[in-house]
Protein backbone atom coordinates (compact mmCIF):
# COMPACT_ATOMS: atom_id res chain seq x y z
CA UNK A 1 0.00 0.00 0.00
CA UNK A 2 1.40 3.40 -0.96
CA UNK A 3 1.71 6.13 1.67
CA UNK A 4 -1.19 8.52 2.08
CA UNK A 5 -0.66 11.99 0.55
CA UNK A 6 -1.40 15.05 2.64
CA UNK A 7 -1.39 18.77 2.00
CA UNK A 8 2.13 20.19 2.24
CA UNK A 9 3.03 21.77 5.59
CA UNK A 10 6.12 23.85 6.22
CA UNK A 11 7.16 27.44 5.59
CA UNK A 12 10.62 28.72 4.75
CA UNK A 13 12.45 31.78 3.47
CA UNK A 14 15.59 31.57 1.33
CA UNK A 15 18.04 34.42 0.89
CA UNK A 16 21.51 34.71 -0.69
CA UNK A 17 23.79 37.03 1.29
CA UNK A 18 26.84 37.00 -0.96
CA UNK A 19 28.19 33.44 -0.70
CA UNK A 20 25.91 32.63 2.26
CA UNK A 21 22.68 30.81 1.60
CA UNK A 22 20.43 31.52 4.57
CA UNK A 23 17.27 29.51 5.08
CA UNK A 24 14.77 30.32 7.79
CA UNK A 25 12.43 27.49 8.73
CA UNK A 26 9.26 28.98 10.16
CA UNK A 27 6.96 26.06 10.97
CA UNK A 28 6.59 22.29 11.20
CA UNK A 29 7.16 20.18 8.07
CA UNK A 30 5.54 17.02 6.83
CA UNK A 31 6.83 14.79 4.02
CA UNK A 32 5.12 16.81 1.29
CA UNK A 33 6.39 20.09 2.72
CA UNK A 34 10.01 18.94 2.84
CA UNK A 35 9.72 17.62 -0.72
CA UNK A 36 8.60 21.10 -1.83
CA UNK A 37 11.46 22.69 0.11
CA UNK A 38 14.01 20.35 -1.49
CA UNK A 39 12.75 21.18 -4.96
CA UNK A 40 12.87 24.90 -4.16
CA UNK A 41 16.34 24.90 -2.57
CA UNK A 42 17.85 22.88 -5.42
CA UNK A 43 16.48 25.35 -7.96
CA UNK A 44 17.89 28.27 -5.93
CA UNK A 45 21.35 26.69 -5.65
CA UNK A 46 21.56 25.54 -9.26
CA UNK A 47 20.38 28.90 -10.63
CA UNK A 48 23.24 30.75 -8.92
CA UNK A 49 26.73 30.32 -10.30
CA UNK A 50 28.88 29.91 -7.19
CA UNK A 51 31.73 27.48 -6.79
CA UNK A 52 31.83 27.69 -3.01
CA UNK A 53 29.09 28.74 -0.61
CA UNK A 54 28.02 28.48 3.01
CA UNK A 55 24.70 27.27 4.43
CA UNK A 56 22.98 28.79 7.45
CA UNK A 57 19.69 27.32 8.64
CA UNK A 58 17.71 29.23 11.25
CA UNK A 59 14.97 27.26 12.97
CA UNK A 60 12.21 29.30 14.55
CA UNK A 61 10.75 27.91 17.75
CA UNK A 62 8.00 25.79 16.14
CA UNK A 63 10.08 24.50 13.22
CA UNK A 64 10.21 20.70 13.40
CA UNK A 65 9.69 17.79 11.05
CA UNK A 66 7.77 14.54 11.00
CA UNK A 67 9.86 11.35 10.95
CA UNK A 68 9.05 10.96 7.24
CA UNK A 69 10.22 14.50 6.51
CA UNK A 70 13.48 13.93 8.37
CA UNK A 71 14.08 10.70 6.48
CA UNK A 72 13.69 12.51 3.15
CA UNK A 73 15.95 15.37 4.26
CA UNK A 74 18.69 12.90 5.23
CA UNK A 75 20.43 12.90 1.83
CA UNK A 76 20.12 16.63 1.20
CA UNK A 77 23.33 17.54 3.01
CA UNK A 78 25.36 15.31 0.70
CA UNK A 79 23.73 17.11 -2.23
CA UNK A 80 24.65 20.49 -0.73
CA UNK A 81 28.27 19.37 -0.36
CA UNK A 82 28.41 17.95 -3.89
CA UNK A 83 27.13 21.30 -5.18
CA UNK A 84 29.71 23.55 -3.52
CA UNK A 85 28.63 23.98 0.09
CA UNK A 86 31.68 24.07 2.34
CA UNK A 87 30.11 25.05 5.68
CA UNK A 88 26.97 24.07 7.57
CA UNK A 89 25.78 26.31 10.39
CA UNK A 90 22.53 26.04 12.33
CA UNK A 91 20.63 28.24 14.73
CA UNK A 92 18.30 26.20 16.93
CA UNK A 93 15.67 27.35 19.40
CA UNK A 94 15.39 24.25 21.57
CA UNK A 95 16.86 20.88 22.53
CA UNK A 96 14.58 18.94 20.16
CA UNK A 97 15.86 20.89 17.16
CA UNK A 98 19.44 20.41 18.36
CA UNK A 99 18.88 16.63 18.53
CA UNK A 100 17.25 16.52 15.08
CA UNK A 101 20.12 18.46 13.46
CA UNK A 102 22.62 16.07 15.00
CA UNK A 103 20.61 13.12 13.71
CA UNK A 104 20.09 14.32 10.13
CA UNK A 105 23.18 16.34 9.19
CA UNK A 106 26.10 14.46 7.65
CA UNK A 107 29.58 15.79 8.33
CA UNK A 108 30.82 18.68 10.40
CA UNK A 109 28.60 21.57 11.39
CA UNK A 110 28.24 24.31 13.97
CA UNK A 111 25.26 24.95 16.23
CA UNK A 112 24.33 28.33 17.68
CA UNK A 113 21.51 29.49 19.90
CA UNK A 114 21.31 32.98 18.38
CA UNK A 115 21.24 34.09 14.75
CA UNK A 116 23.48 37.07 15.50
CA UNK A 117 26.20 34.78 16.90
CA UNK A 118 26.08 32.54 13.84
CA UNK A 119 26.25 35.49 11.45
CA UNK A 120 29.16 37.01 13.37
CA UNK A 121 31.09 33.72 13.23
CA UNK A 122 30.38 33.26 9.51
CA UNK A 123 31.36 36.85 8.76
CA UNK A 124 34.68 36.33 10.56
CA UNK A 125 35.42 33.13 8.61
CA UNK A 126 34.37 34.10 5.08
CA UNK A 127 34.99 37.23 3.06
CA UNK A 128 32.09 36.83 0.60
CA UNK A 129 29.18 37.25 3.02
CA UNK A 130 27.09 40.36 2.54
CA UNK A 131 25.06 41.13 5.64
CA UNK A 132 22.50 43.91 5.52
Amino acid sequence: MSPKRFAAHGDWRICWCGSLLMVEFCSAFNREGIQNYIQDIKEVVLSREVSSWQFLAVFEENALGTPEALEIADGLFNWYHENGCDSFTFVVSNAVQRMLVRKVVVGEFLLFGEKSEALQWLNEQYNNIELE
